[in-house]
């Protein structure tokens, strides 16, 4: 049976899920701080963040000298301005007051015209416009645009790290399956001797597990089905044996009575005759009850509940009596408790036939026999002794009374058991009738 530690599939992959996006995340940090520490230290370093700016003001100027731009033509700056994505540009008379902003979001940075220095690039120049000269300043903060990129990059490598993690850990289950799937694929094709190996402790394990507990008990039927047919033939040899001893006899008595004149003589013939055909059918019968036991591997069970004192009480005081009638002398004693039985008295009923047909025939009347009822733990006993009686052949080669007592316990949840002792210079015959799993 299943042994290992069990840890579920389900848990896994959520273990596996947690261990990707963490591995995701830390894709996505190490590119967003690799990346800002990157444009932070190269791409805005003073020297280069100057040079960005020389180029930009220096745009501009040969814009307001190419197109006679004056400092109140507004709508012309804007529209240069909304051109330079990454510009921001203010123009200061000569009074140091503020007469254009870009767009007037960031009027409240530079009051006065001081400019911060935390801006991504700004410095304050000398323009000539059409009409005087003019300081601006102009911001460049083109350094947006890659720490936006730094940021989709860091998003694409976690994503990239999550697929990667995810399509580790689902080739590794697939490897699983695929190898199982392989060594069940050996299984089916009727290598009942391969064991399955149990390469993981999750349900594909579990399933690995099963599959060898089927194997196993494929096994087991083959093995009790083979038992049962060397036992069947056995069963049949024997009978076939047992058979043609009294049929023979019969056919040889019968013979002998078309040529007998003699009454007396026809008369014991015709009892002798008489005597087989009661064994016959006596061997019929016991054939009959065997495989109406074996033939049936699935009986169906009719339990009902009973006060077992008083169940036994009837139902073994019943056979007690017969007992008593046909001259056996009869000690029973029963369960001094009560407690609640629940079983099937018909299949019950057929164990005790068998039982007491064997006493009927091999007890010694001139010895008493014994039965009793008693409860250990949880099971009931019944323990039926019976002297064997010397003068009688009590030899049973078939033995089918006793395989179908057998059979009739398993189906009841119980056992049945059987032995021959000696005690005080006799040959005692024990039946033991144990009732486990329906007692209550």
């Amino acid at each position: 049976m299943w042994s290992r530690k069990f840890k579920s599939l389900q848990v896994k992959i959520m273990l596996y899920g947690i261990i990707s996006v963490a591995i995701g995340l830390i894709f996505y940090m190490t590119i967003q701080f690799g990346g800002e520490n990157y444009i932070e230290r190269v791409y805005m370093s003073e020297d280069r963040a100057q040079k960005r700016m020389d180029r930009l003001v220096d745009k501009f100027s040969r814009f307001v000298y190419s197109e006679d731009v004056n400092s109140y033509d507004y709508e012309e700056i804007k529209e240069w301005c909304k051109k330079q994505d990454n510009a921001y540009l203010m123009i200061f008379n000569s009074d140091g007051e503020l007469t254009f902003e870009t767009d007037g979001t960031m009027s409240s940075v530079y009051p006065n015209g001081e400019s911060d220095s935390t801006a991504g690039g700004s410095a304050t120049y000398r323009i000539s416009f059409e009409d005087g000269d003019y300081d601006i300043v102009m911001i460049e903060f083109s350094e947006y645009e890659y720490y936006d990129g730094v940021k989709v990059l860091g998003i694409i490598g976690a994503l990239i790290g999550l697929v990667i993690c995810l399509l580790a850990f689902s080739q590794t289950i697939i490897r699983k399956i695929t190898f199982l799937s392989k060594e069940v694929w050996e299984v089916r094709n009727g290598n009942l001797q391969k064991t399955v190996s149990i390469r993981s402790n999750d349900e594909i394990g579990q399933l690995a597990d099963d599959v060898n507990e089927m194997r196993l008990s494929i096994i087991n039927h083959y093995e009790e089905a083979e038992k049962a047919w060397e036992a069947n033939k056995e069963l049949l040899t024997s009978i076939s044996h047992d058979i043609r001893t009294p049929l023979t006899s019969l056919i040889g008595f019968s013979e002998m009575m078309d040529e007998e004149t003699d009454v007396d003589l026809i008369k014991e013939y015709a009892r002798i005759c008489r005597e087989k055909a009661y064994q016959l059918k006596n061997l019929t019968d016991q054939m009959f009850r065997y495989f109406l036991v074996y033939g049936n591997a699935e009986m169906e069970l009719h339990l009902e509940t009973y006060g077992a004192r008083t169940f036994f009480e009837q139902f073994l005081g019943e056979y007690a009596a017969s007992l008593s009638i046909s001259g056996y002398q009869v000690d029973f004693k029963n369960l001094e408790e009560d407690f609640t039985l629940e079983t099937d008295v018909a299949l019950l009923r057929r164990v005790f036939d068998n039982i007491f047909s064997n006493i009927k025939k091999y007890a010694d009347k001139k010895q008493v026999i014994d039965i009793w009822v008693t409860m250990e733990k949880e099971s009931l006993i019944i323990v039926l002794e019976n002297v064997i009686d010397e003068c009688l052949d009590v030899s049973e080669s078939t033995h089918i009374g006793v395989k179908i007592c057998r059979k009739v316990m398993e189906t009841l949840g119980g056992q049945y058991e059987n032995e021959e002792i000696t005690k005080e210079n006799h040959r005692i015959y024990r039946s033991k009738i144990t009732l486990t799993g329906c007692v209550k």
